[in-house]
């Protein structure tokens, strides 16, 4: 049996004493079930989502008649403003008429146009082409005038302006935080979680000038908002997500993540509050991947899995060496003396960069064997990570097909159409959920 010694952290006096981690290569033996693998309660639509029959009512489940209100309350406030800075003669013009308050009913419809503009693929269309009588659809004109639509567009407000810039100093997002953390909880409350999950990031497409605007040259869009989020790995659904809006001029508020540790443990604790995890397992990629934060995870009773950088701390160095092993040679590590942290080595070889290393970290117990791909030998848990990792991508795939989003001069609207998009689909999903069980 070989035992390998790595070095998490190296003390920072004489006092503190080292952080190690203890290896070895001895398969340890089965006993009972850990209790990370065993799911406590039922999973699926839960509570007074089971009672929604028709897809408005699954619609509503997730944007709601507070996120409404809301929104009609802070664009009155806004078209206050507006009419407050005309003259009496112009709001007696009969050609300003449509410079009125709104109302929830109105919100909704103005959303429906928001949708059918998606659903007709007509996004990059000029609001004149919309409302043609020879281009258009006859929904829109039927729906509100011209002018209304580009005035509501303009001038819907998700805050009140008055204290946006209090609030701006500690949180960037401020903006749109109110509705978008309403929506956050609708999504943690409606669907239990299943076995696996999926943690990882969504450029959503966007070229405004914003501070915490990112450019990411693999993405298809490059420039975007960012968004992280834990999503399910066997249907498209969204429980719970974050935005990247940067760290605050000032004082730091409740919704600042500074590293990608604390974004994962900031995502989980809050879901927490609104589902039980125990038992479920959360796939992520190398950028998460790290033996403090599987460790975390474990402690609260979530197993997880993924792909490993070789440059962490507590990895054996001669665990990271591909010189003198085959091609889909697989090696195993389990941490003494639990032997609940499975480190996993795989080697294969590219025609560009010759025999790479990949390196896995599992708390899944236990899960070896060899399958055969493609006339490849692949060990089954990084299988499993390829069937698990995917739910965000697939999330994605579903919000980019007939997607609500357009050209706007606002960052706020941005996050307003990624927030419809993301509402559709896990509506989408709530209902097809509901239909299997014959509700």
């Amino acid at each position: 049996m070989k035992e390998f010694t790595t070095y998490l952290e190296k003390p920072k006096n004489r006092k503190d004493p080292e952080k190690k981690n203890q290896w070895s290569n001895k398969r340890p033996v089965e006993g009972r079930q850990s209790q990370s693998d065993v799911i406590r309660g039922p999973v699926g639509v839960r509570g007074v989502a089971k009672g929604a029959a028709e897809p408005k009512e699954c619609w509503n489940l997730f944007f709601t008649d507070s996120m409404v209100n809301s929104i009609v309350s802070y664009t009155n406030k806004r078209i206050f403003g507006v009419r407050k800075s005309l003259s009496a003669e112009t709001l007696s013009d009969d050609r300003y008429t449509y410079i009125g308050d709104t109302t929830p009913e109105e919100i909704a419809a103005w959303i429906g146009l928001l949708y059918l503009r998606g659903l007709l693929c007509l996004n990059n269309h000029s609001t004149e082409s919309l409302f043609s009588d020879k281009t258009g659809h006859p929904v829109f004109s039927a729906t509100m005038s011209k002018n209304r639509f580009k005035f509501l567009m303009a001038n819907v407000r998700f805050d009140d302006e008055e204290t946006r810039a209090e609030r701006w100093n500690s949180d960037r997002f401020a903006a749109f935080r109110e509705v978008f953390e309403k929506f956050n909880t609708q999504c943690g409350k409606v669907i239990i979680p299943d076995d696996y999950l999926s943690l990882d990031e969504t450029l959503y497409p966007m070229r405004n000038q914003v501070s915490f605007k990112q450019f990411n040259p693999s993405k298809p869009a490059k420039y975007g908002l960012l968004f992280k989020s834990i999503n399910a790995a066997r249907y498209p659904y969204t429980f719970i997500v974050t935005p990247c809006s940067g760290k605050p001029v000032g004082e730091a508020g409740e919704f600042y993540i500074s590293d990608c540790d604390e974004t994962v443990k900031s995502l989980v604790t809050r879901l927490e509050k609104l589902t039980d995890l125990r038992g479920r397992n959360i796939s992520f990629d190398r950028l998460y991947t790290s033996i403090p934060l599987c460790k975390w995870l474990l402690g609260r009773q979530i197993t997880s899995i993924g792909t490993l950088k070789t440059n962490r701390r507590g990895i054996p160095d001669k665990f990271k060496k591909v010189e003198e092993r085959e091609e889909f040679s697989y090696n195993v590590l389990w941490e003494v003396p639990d032997k609940k942290l499975v480190l996993h080595s795989y080697v294969v070889k590219n025609k560009s960069s010759g025999p790479r290393n990949v390196l896995m970290l599992s708390t899944v117990q236990p899960l070896l064997g060899v399958t055969k791909d493609d006339k490849k030998f692949k060990p089954a848990i990084f299988k499993l990570y390829d069937f698990t990792k995917g739910g965000t991508d697939i999330v994605d795939q579903r919000v980019g097909f007939y997607s609500c989003k357009s050209k706007s001069p606002r960052w706020t609207m941005i996050a307003f159409f990624f927030l419809l998009d993301t509402c559709r689909v896990n509506s989408c999903t709530a209902f097809c959920l509901l239909s299997m069980a014959g509700n």
